[in-house]
């Protein structure tokens, strides 16, 4: 039976207009919010939301058409991203709500796992299951997706390099999609799957970057491949206007798939071929930042547009702009991704109309009129993911001085010493509380779960005038990406005390909290 509820502190919030924090897009003059306001967040999770109340149990969002979603069953390469949004928006919100409906909205995929098609496996699972396990600590969760990864790496080729994309067995076809499917084997060897998984999905990037990206740093769309000596039969394309040209989601799936790639291998050939293709997308994009559906129509600037691409790249640049050795690199990437959400924000783009989707403007197929000029699902997954990523990226807000740390367990003072090699550390509920010396408006806190790229930790705000009674003003869950300090945007608050409440992590009991700031 499908999880039932109220939508708790996220209900009492969805009169937020999006309009509340306009302002200009330095290049385009379009009216926007900032992509990280609770305005946006607000937004946001009020369409997942309107999307998985309107939905039948076993029915997935697809594409929109007019005011209605297109949707298929849980067979369908999409059916991982309505779970996927429902996941971050309880990792936005920390509404239980969602996290429910994620686990229910979910069910009939895991039901299927064993005997559903293997190809697009990795895109059904990770954004569905093993985001779960990420933010709950579920082991069933964990094992649904090891199933699923134990599928999908039946799909191997070693004489290829590859992971095949299609079911046939005398050629082997591969796309640049399954960059970002191979994750699933990337989390499968760190959490309990075999060594092997990591090579495979090792080899299929190295294999990718050589066969797929071309000296432009545009990629190609498909390469068939002889199954049995690996020799390239043929460069192809689905989805660009022609084998030549850069189809501009298929580019932005590569900044995704190569940086997650080298952040599980470290290969530094990885990370160049993700700056590469990085670069090709930053130089071809237009003034707003969201790409026309292929940087080579001859109709442009009348082509229409891909709000999905610019949604997945936002998300991927974010990613590259953490993992990135080079300091002025991390500086471009996170900033043109910020560019890019500034727009995807703006009235252009973002629906406040009868469109179900989030983003308005996507381009899932060309060469079907029903799929041009139109919402999709992962497209508004990955607009979700971006908006996630932002709360790690760091701030350009000085930190409030901070009088004194109390904790009713551990060693309150390590979250103020700067230092990420210490921490409070405490078991089940427990808080965290710093004065400000002074009644002052609050309007963020930044916050480094321990050992938090492994664990995510719900976290609950409060504040407070004189320390005995206290007001919840937000509440969230770690992103699970990051030990780093992730900013937490608040509604300005006037407060002297603020107050962290801690329940343990999605892997125990015990919380540990390195470092803490107030802006």
């Amino acid at each position: 039976m499908r999880a039932v509820g109220r939508l708790g502190l996220f209900g009492a919030a969805v009169a937020i207009a999006v309009s509340v924090v306009a302002f200009g897009h330095p290049s385009t003059g379009l009216a926007v919010v900032d992509p990280s306001s609770l305005a946006v967040r607000t937004a946001t999770t009020r369409l997942v939301a309107a999307t998985e109340r309107k939905l039948a149990y076993w029915q997935y969002s697809f594409h929109t058409s007019g005011d209605s979603w297109v949707t298929w069953g849980p067979g369908g390469w999409t059916s991982g991203y309505l779970p996927g949004e429902l996941w971050t928006s309880y990792a936005l919100t920390g509404d239980t709500w969602f996290r429910d409906h994620a686990a229910s909205r979910q069910t009939p995929l895991g039901k299927s796992v064993g005997s559903v098609d293997p190809v697009d496996i990795g895109m059904r699972y990770f954004y569905s299951y093993v985001q779960g396990y990420q933010l709950t600590g579920n082991k069933t969760y964990r094992t649904m997706a090891l199933e699923a990864a134990t599928s999908e790496a039946r799909l191997y080729n070693p004489a290829v390099g590859a992971l095949r994309s299609t079911q046939a067995t005398d050629s082997c076809e591969v796309i640049v999609d399954d960059l970002v499917n191979v994750q699933l084997l990337e989390w499968g060897a760190d959490n309990g799957g075999p060594a092997s998984w990591r090579e495979m999905a090792h080899r299929h990037a190295l294999t990718t970057a050589r066969d797929f990206v071309r000296d432009d740093g545009s990629v190609a769309h498909l390469v068939s491949y002889d199954a049995t000596t690996g020799a390239i039969e043929s460069t192809e394309t689905q989805q660009a206007l022609f084998s030549g040209t850069a189809w501009a989601r298929g580019q932005a799936w590569a900044i995704c798939g190569f940086t997650s790639a080298y952040k599980s291998s470290r290969d530094t050939t990885l990370l160049a071929t993700a700056r590469r293709v990085a670069e090709r997308y930053l130089a071809d994009l237009p003034a707003d930042s969201v790409p026309y559906w292929d940087f080579r129509d001859a109709d442009i600037p009348d082509a229409p547009k891909d709000s999905s691409a610019a949604a997945i790249a936002a998300s991927g640049l974010l990613d590259l702009a953490t993992v990135d050795p080079n300091p002025t690199n991390r500086v471009r990437y996170e900033n043109a991704a910020r560019d890019m959400l500034a727009s995807l924000t703006s009235p252009s783009y973002f629906s406040t109309g009868t469109v179900p989707a989030i983003l308005l403007h996507g381009t899932m197929n060309y060469f079907n009129p029903a799929t041009v000029d139109c919402g999709q699902s992962f497209g508004d997954y990955f607009f979700l993911e971006a908006l996630l990523r932002l709360r790690g990226m760091p701030t350009t807000q000085s930190p409030m001085h901070v009088r004194r740390a109390f904790a009713n367990s551990g060693t309150a003072r390590y979250v103020l010493d700067g230092r990420a090699s210490t921490a409070c550390t405490s078991k089940g509920k427990r808080w965290i509380d710093v004065d400000l010396g002074a009644r002052r408006t609050v309007r963020a806190v930044g916050v480094a779960v321990q050992n938090g790229s492994t664990r995510s930790a719900p976290l609950k705000f409060y504040t407070s005038y004189d320390r005995r009674r206290w007001h919840l003003v937000t509440r969230a869950v770690s992103s699970g990406e990051t030990s780093s300090l992730e900013t937490y945007v608040l509604p300005p608050t006037r407060a002297r005390f603020v107050r962290l409440s801690l329940s343990g992590t999605s892997r125990s009991s015990t919380n540990g909290i390195s470092e803490l700031r107030v802006y």
